[in-house]
């Protein structure tokens, strides 16, 4: 059913078909009566049946019809009353011409109205036992249902809702889980088994959060064992963990994506090689550790500090080889 236009108005009685209104078409005893006083005005006056002035339809008689052919009379139809037959008898032919026209008009227009209510007595007579059972009236119990249609389709939303609580309460609708004569049996299976899934749903969610807990409490405790590892000298092994985190996380989740597992030791050589300021710090301490090494050696009077200076050297120059080669891994891994 398509949306009704907004212009309508239920309350509005409305106009006849094409402009009709039933009560006023005319009856076949009006329409009868009506030829009967038109055929009077033509009928001769007493006395005599030849037209004034002359009987060959001279100068004071009537004119002949155009053409030159006079009317003939004309027989009712056969499915008329006899009364009204014998009444169309009697009639002048020109009354009989208007009154025929005038009958079949009426039955035109008859016809067009019973093809347009068809589907409506169509309606009427599938669904009258049912008002008949009912004790209701059709007229009444089709207003009631296009008002209710009418405002489920245009209504505002408290309208509709009003409604629908209202049909709910007239015609006994019980909502769901109310129970009642209509409600489907329950079987205790069905319960039971309802039960044993749920209590397994929560186990397996409790197995779940506590294997994520030990995960993650098992990730803390090397963090913090990384982070807070020293040196034999006391100082911290990792002292830049705090300025290269989040390059390791990073590191870390692509190391993931690739199916690798990580390592945090080689996340933290990989993210302190990647920053440039960090690598330098790197650079820095070693050639300072060096240096540091180079004077305990020549305070120690070390007849070989020649030999000392060259391996110091070559210590500082085997870092920048392993840092140097870090780097390119890093760049083809890239």
């Amino acid at each position: 059913m398509n949306d009704p236009d907004t212009d309508f108005d239920p309350n509005d009685p409305g106009v006849p078909l094409d402009g009709v209104n039933p009560n006023d078409t005319p009856s076949m005893e009006d329409v009868l009566s009506e030829a009967w006083d038109k055929g009077s005005e033509n009928e001769p006056p007493e006395g005599g049946n030849e037209p004034p002035d002359g009987g060959d339809g001279g100068e004071g008689g009537d004119p002949p019809p155009e053409g030159g052919t006079e009317l003939q009379p004309m027989d009712a139809p056969a499915h008329w009353a006899s009364a009204d037959r014998e009444m169309f008898a009697k009639q002048t032919p020109e009354a009989q011409k208007w009154l025929m026209e005038r009958s079949n008009a009426m039955d035109a227009a008859h016809t067009q109205r019973s093809q347009e209510i068809a589907p409506i007595r169509g309606f009427m007579e599938k669904w009258d036992p049912y008002f008949r059972q009912m004790g209701a009236d059709p007229g009444a119990a089709m207003n009631h249902v296009m008002e209710a249609e009418y405002i489920l389709r245009t209504g505002t939303q408290a309208q509709k809702l009003d409604l629908l609580k209202q049909l709910i309460h007239d015609y006994g609708v019980e909502a769901p889980g109310e129970g009642g004569e209509n409600a489907p049996p329950q079987d205790p299976r069905v319960d039971q088994l309802a039960q044993q899934m749920q209590e397994l749903a929560h186990r397996n969610n409790a197995q779940a959060m506590h294997a994520q807990n030990a995960q993650m409490q098992a990730a803390n405790n090397a963090i913090h064992s990384f982070t807070s590892a020293k040196n034999e000298d006391g100082t911290l092994a990792h002292p830049f963990f705090g300025d290269v985190q989040v390059d390791m996380e990073r590191l870390a989740q692509a190391d993931i994506d690739s199916g690798r597992q990580p390592d945090l030791k080689d996340l933290y050589d990989r993210a302190c090689w990647a920053n440039p300021t960090v690598r330098q710090k790197l650079l820095d301490m070693q050639k300072t550790a060096d240096a540091k090494e180079a004077r305990r050696k020549r305070h120690a009077g070390s007849s070989v500090s020649g030999a000392g200076s060259r391996r110091a050297e070559q210590r500082s120059d085997d870092l920048d080889s392993i840092l140097s080669n870090e780097w390119d891994r890093q760049m083809a891994a890239a």
